[in-house]
C-alpha cells in the first residue's frame, strides 16, 4: 500500500481527503510547516511518502492583496521547496491550482493549454507555484486547477459560498448578487474522489481542471441554494462592475474538463453537487 501524506488537513479539501485515505499521514500545522522550508523537507526525507498531496494555500483574495508576500511564500516558494523534496524521493506530488490563473476573457470553458493571465495576487502566486512544481519536477508531478470549491465546515478563515449565503438567508432580507461573472463550481467531496482515481489510474504528470460540470453566476448559485432551503430571501442583480471591489476578478473562468473525461472520470452537474452538499449538512 501507498505511503500517502496528506497537507492541509483543516482545509475544505484536505479534510475530505483525511476521510478517503485513512491510513494516510495528516500532520498538523505545528508538525508540519510549508513555510519553513528546512523543516519540511526534513519531515518529507524522513517519513519518504510514496505519494504527497499539497491542499495548503493561502487563498483569502483580500489577504493576498493586503500581503503579497504571504501569498507568495505559501502559494509559490514553500511549493517550489516541497517540488524539490518530492523530487529526492521520487515521489508522486499532487498539487492544486485555481481558475484564477486565467484573465476571464474566453467566453468558453479554458483548457490545460489555454495561456493564464492572472489579474490579481491570489492568481500570479499560484501561476508561480504551478511554473515552480513543472521547472523543478515535471517527471512525477500533477497539477490539478479546480474552481469555487465548497465542501464540509468550509475554510477556517472564511467559510465558503454556499454556507455563507445560509448564514445570510438567516440574517438579510434581500441580497445582491452578480449576475455577470460565471465560473465552474467543485464539491470538495467530488474533488477528493477524483484524487483517489488518478493515483488509480497513474496518469501522465501535467495539468488537468477538474470541476463539476456545468457553471453558474454568483446569483444563479445563491437562487438555487435559496430554493433548496427553501429561504424567502429576496434576491437581486447586480453586475460586479458596479460594484466597489479593489480586486480584479475576472469573469469567465469556467473550467473545461474534457481532458479527464477522456480518462473515464465524469463528475455530477453543479445543481446535483450543491444538493448533496444541502444534504451533508442536514440542510435538506
Amino acid at each position: 500500500m501507498a505511503k500517502i501524506l496528506i497537507i492541509g488537513k483543516t482545509g475544505q479539501l484536505g479534510s475530505e481527503l483525511a476521510k478517503l485515505f485513512r491510513q494516510a499521514t495528516v500532520p498538523d500545522m505545528d508538525e508540519f510547516d510549508l513555510t519553513r522550508p528546512a523543516d519540511a523537507e526534513n519531515y518529507i526525507l524522513t517519513l519518504k511518502p510514496d505519494i504527497i498531496i499539497n491542499t495548503a494555500a493561502c487563498n483569502d483574495l483580500n489577504k493576498c492583496e493586503e500581503n503579497p508576500y504571504n501569498a507568495f511564500s505559501l502559494n509559490w516558494f514553500a511549493v517550489q521547496n516541497l517540488a524539490l523534496a518530492a523530487k529526492k524521493i521520487r515521489a508522486l506530488l499532487i498539487h492544486f491550482s485555481t481558475n484564477y490563473v486565467f484573465d476571464g476573457k474566453e467566453k468558453g470553458f479554458y483548457k490545460e493549454d489555454d495561456t493564464p493571465r492572472p489579474l490579481q495576487i491570489y492568481g500570479m502566486s499560484k501561476l508561480a507555484g504551478e511554473d515552480s512544481v513543472i521547472r523543478q519536477y515535471p517527471e512525477g508531478s500533477i497539477i490539478i486547477r479546480t474552481s469555487f470549491l465548497f465542501g464540509g465546515k468550509g475554510s477556517p478563515e472564511k467559510g465558503n459560498f454556499v454556507l455563507n449565503r445560509i448564514k445570510d438567508f438567516k440574517n438579510k432580507k434581500k441580497l445582491v448578487m452578480d449576475s455577470r461573472q460565471f465560473f465552474s463550481i467543485t464539491y470538495a467531496v467530488d474533488l477528493a474522489l477524483v484524487v483517489k482515481r488518478l493515483i488509480e489510474l497513474n496518469p501522465e504528470p501535467g495539468l488537468y481542471h477538474v470541476a463539476n460540470k456545468g457553471a453558474c453566476s454568483p446569483f444563479e448559485l445563491t437562487q438555487y441554494i435559496a430554493t433548496l432551503v427553501k429561504s424567502d430571501c429576496k434576491l437581486a442583480k447586480i453586475n460586479r462592475d458596479r460594484f466597489e471591489d479593489k480586486i480584479r476578478r475576472p469573469i469567465y473562468t469556467r473550467l473545461s474538463t474534457e481532458k479527464i473525461e477522456s480518462m473515464g472520470i465524469k463528475l455530477p452537474f453543479w445543481k446535483n453537487a450543491v444538493e448533496r452538499y444541502l444534504v451533508e449538512l442536514n440542510l435538506k
